[in-house]
């Protein structure tokens, strides 16, 4: 997907392959631009003014981190997306002059997710509609099942 069609791609639910393959095209650092511009796409698009489609962008990402913190992507046995990501953008930057390694990818991606979700639940705030039903809460949601005090400790940091 184009640029413009990341968020509402995203939104969709079209499989963790494509979410994945979404998510890693920006496997370095996301800049403050990039999340301006993301969040001004959102802000314009009509499609998200509907809380409904908002709240179900919030969840597949919420989703995406979560079990990026678990390990599931950088652990799969039958398809590494982080692997296979890792190849790919070898391939489209070879004038990239630091290597990208499997770790870069999968950090990169898990981070560059959570800070989109700290820019949502901002612009949540903001949003009479939305406060009380976007809130990022990155060890998980206190006193629930998904909470784990410990949840950054385990974070794949380089």
């Amino acid at each position: 997907p184009q640029a413009t069609g990341v968020l509402p791609y995203l939104a969709s639910g079209n499989g963790v392959c494509s979410e994945f393959s979404v998510l890693t095209n920006l496997a370095v650092a996301i800049t403050l631009e990039v999340v301006e511009y993301l969040m001004g796409l959102l802000a314009e698009s009509s499609e998200f003014h509907d809380v409904e489609r908002l709240c179900q962008l919030f969840q597949r990402l919420e989703d995406f981190y979560f079990r990026w913190c678990d390990g599931e992507f950088i652990d799969a046995e039958d398809a590494n997306l982080p692997l296979i990501k890792k190849k790919q953008l070898r391939e489209q930057l070879p004038e990239r002059e630091i290597e990208l390694g499997l770790r870069q990818v999968d950090v990169y991606t898990g981070l560059n997710v959570m800070i989109l979700l700290l820019e949502l639940d901002g612009y949540a705030l903001r949003k009479d509609d939305l406060k009380d039903k976007i809130t990022f809460h990155p060890c998980g949601k206190p006193n629930t099942d998904q909470f784990d005090s410990e949840r950054f400790l385990r974070l794949p940091f380089p």
